[in-house]
């Protein structure tokens, strides 16, 4: 007995027609690869230069920053610190 054939439905021509439809979709926008957070403005260029990306990284800024850090992982600390040491449980 012949299997049954749905025509274009099976095969490479389905998948052909599958890329095309998803091809539409992106050129009118439907379906968008780009991800965009709401609220930032993407109609100003940011300037991605080394001059530009080196005036962002100052030792202040680095200093800055490492404090911050520090005290997020103190309040981490004081969260999570337990008085009597648990116990470790080996799977074997």
């Amino acid at each position: 007995m012949l299997p049954l054939r749905i025509g274009w439905a099976d095969g490479r021509s389905f998948f052909v027609v599958v890329i095309i439809v998803v091809n539409a979709l992106m050129q009118s926008n439907v379906l968008s690869y780009r991800n965009k957070a709401f609220g930032l403005n993407y109609n100003i260029r940011s300037p991605y230069s080394l001059p530009a990306l080196d005036s962002l990284s100052s030792a202040e800024n680095a200093a800055r920053d490492k404090q911050n850090m520090l005290g997020i992982l103190e309040n981490w600390k004081k969260k999570n610190s337990v008085s009597a040491k648990t116990k470790m449980v080996y799977i074997n």
